[in-house]
């Protein structure tokens, strides 16, 4: 398909930033600068019958060649000068006639023949490409050649011969990400570019090895494999999938990680530690965090030099998304810190294991973990009363009264009851209750303990808000409700709405996994 854009030029300036990029930059000292071809573009406006090619799933290439060589072979350091990549037009065109037909049709139509002025209509021929693409692994000064804004003086490319102080192309890009002018963090495209390339070299790797080592077989050539597989052996692409473990983010990662939870989970029984204690989960909350705001506003102005507003939400926002790096690190160390300092000395655990991920309706990164007592409760307590035959509900009495002593915690909404000894529902939140959201400068998770604790009842106001906003679910069709296949209605995920209960007791999901435990309302 092709689309028509509109690109905003500036011939003057075009002109000056590929004479200074040819001044300045190893990788344009040998490019060739066109006043003719410079001539053609329009002062001051947009390039109207720009060409943009995107191509349905359905599309077939009929000259479309695979990769290069370059690009299967990774490479090694490049030895010898340093040279650019730029490519000269092919010799079947004839760039001086082209530029000259372009010039005599734009002014054809811009003098219509009884010599009136007619609108004036520049069109720009696509620039002239190789069939062979370029290799991003090999190719001196690629990342120059691709992000000259980023890379003005065509020092620190990756793809340069030079000392190399960061050995991997992943460990370069971190370096970048935390430079004091924040350019590369910020920038819209050089993340996701980095990424794919990091991940494709990965792949290219670990297909490499499979395919040239065959893990000790004889090997193949390229068409008995091909025979393999359409014969239904699935060895090639088995020994593919186990390798893909080392993709981050793939389903054989994620793999890869429970084996090693098993793993863990079967060594702590065998230590005598047991099952986990705990299982926890968190997510980022971005746009509340008091002392990340701080920090970021610090950040922001340390790299850019501006002071932003982060009482706007629109600020904050645009703040995050160009931050993502310093959202991810502040709370993988906000993470380690709630197990360390929170977990470990309140809750008593001797062990843990947690893994982030990334999900639109959870926030920017989310946690689950699983933690460890060394006493093994509350399983030795469980165990206990089922030795002295106690039913499921006397076993959830006896939980509720282990983690109130304990910990001085339970599931009945701190609000409390009434004088009749019901819940004082006027303060639960809709649909539960009647009370109205509190204000935005009462938003529980923009507050510290230290700005709450001044007084009792201070503190469990905040409680309150913090319970009415975290603590009950309400339903979403961003999150929970799902259309189910049998009723053409959405039900809630999560079993909800469910009858409030005003003594705990021990009940089975939909998996009809038992050990839940529902507290009193």
């Amino acid at each position: 398909m092709k689309h028509q854009k509109i690109f905003e030029c500036d011939d003057i300036k075009f002109k000056k930033a590929l004479t200074w990029l040819k001044s300045n930059n190893p990788a344009y000292t040998d490019i060739i600068i066109s006043d003719e071809r410079l001539s053609i573009l329009p002062l001051d406006s947009g390039i109207e019958d720009m060409e943009n090619v995107e191509f349905l799933p359905s599309t077939e290439h009929a000259d479309h060649k695979g990769p290069s060589e370059d690009q299967i072979n990774l490479g090694e350091d490049v030895d010898g000068d340093t040279s650019s990549s730029v490519l000269l037009p092919e010799p079947v065109v004839d760039i001086h006639k082209k530029v000259h037909k372009i010039i005599e049709n734009a002014l054809n139509k811009y003098h219509s023949k009884s010599g009136e002025k007619t609108h004036k209509k520049i069109t720009i021929p696509w620039p002239t490409r190789s069939d062979i693409p370029l290799s991003e692994f090999t190719t001196q000064h690629f990342f120059t050649l691709a992000f000259p804004t980023l890379f003005p003086f065509g020092t620190g490319d990756f793809c340069m011969n030079r000392p190399r102080t960061c050995e991997s192309l992943a460990e370069w890009a971190d370096h970048l990400l935390w430079i004091d002018n924040g350019r590369f963090a910020h920038h819209q495209y050089f993340k996701s570019v980095v990424h794919n390339m990091i991940m494709r070299k990965r792949a290219l790797e670990r297909g490499n090895f499979v395919f040239k080592q065959q893990l000790g077989d004889c090997h193949l050539t390229l068409d008995q494999q091909k025979q393999q597989i359409q014969k239904g052996d699935t060895t090639i692409a088995n020994k593919l999938l186990y390798f893909g473990a080392s993709f981050r983010g793939s389903n054989q990662y994620w793999a890869e990680r429970g084996k090693e939870l098993r793993s863990l989970m079967k060594y702590k029984i065998n230590e005598g530690s047991g099952l986990p204690s705990f299982f926890t989960t968190g997510s980022c909350a971005e746009f509340h965090f008091p002392s990340l705001r701080r920090f970021l506003s610090i950040y922001v102005r340390e790299t850019t030099g501006y002071e932003p507003d982060l009482t706007n939400r629109n600020t904050v926002f645009r703040v995050l998304q160009e931050n993502t790096h310093f959202v991810a690190h502040f709370f993988d160390l906000r993470t380690r810190s709630y197990f360390q300092d929170v977990m470990s000395p309140v809750f008593g655990i001797n062990a843990y294991w947690f893994r982030q991920e990334f999900a639109k309706t959870r926030g920017m990164v989310h946690l689950h973990g699983l933690c460890w007592r060394s006493d093994k409760q509350p399983y030795a307590l469980i165990h206990e009363a089922l030795e002295r035959g106690l039913t499921d509900d006397e076993c959830a009495e006896e939980l509720a009264i282990w983690a109130a002593n304990q910990f001085g915690i339970s599931a009945s909404h701190p609000a409390g009851k009434d004088h009749n000894g019901e819940s004082k529902k006027n303060l639960w939140p809709l649909p539960e209750g009647t009370a109205p959201a509190p204000p935005e400068q009462d938003n529980p998770l923009q507050k510290l303990l230290i700005d709450v604790s001044s007084t009792q009842e201070s503190l469990l106001e905040a409680y309150i808000l913090l319970t009415n906003r975290v603590n009950l679910h309400r339903c979403s069709e961003t999150y929970c409700l799902k259309r189910t296949k049998t009723r053409n209605k959405k039900l809630c995920r999560m079993e909800f709405p469910k009858p409030l209960r005003s003594v705990p007791a021990i009940v089975h999901d939909k998996n009809n996994s038992q050990g839940n435990v529902k507290g009193s309302s």
